[in-house]
């Protein structure tokens, strides 16, 4: 599936094939569960794909490579972890790692600066 893009005033911007970052996605999300106790094999993982893809497309696959992992990999141990009995301490784990991590964001939330 093609969509156009377009700037805030409805001019055309170009075209983003979502099939092809999908399917970019679904490899890049499976290759990162695999080495998800690896950080120098996800270093490489992440330095081949901005590589690959460059900088415009990167962002795109790797915020969809995210939900991919979330979806289809973390989604099901958790329910797992729900069938044995633990999944709510994994939850409740889970929250409290999410209320810290935002406990440390600091300033606007900007994350790059160019100038």
């Amino acid at each position: 599936m093609t969509h156009i893009l377009t700037t805030e005033d409805g001019k055309p911007l170009g075209t983003i094939n979502m099939d092809a970052i999908l399917a970019r996605a679904v490899h890049l999300g499976f290759e990162l569960a695999v080495f998800h106790d690896d950080p120098p094999q996800l270093d490489r993982l992440f330095a081949e794909a901005l590589d690959e893809l460059g900088s415009r497309e990167y962002g795109y696959v790797v915020a969809a490579a995210l939900r991919h992992v979330v979806e289809n990999v973390f989604s099901p141990i958790i329910a797992i972890a729900d069938e044995a009995g633990v999944g709510d301490s994994v939850h409740l784990g889970l929250v409290k790692a999410a209320q810290e991590a935002r406990e440390v964001l600091t300033g606007d939330g900007s994350c790059v600066d160019i100038r």
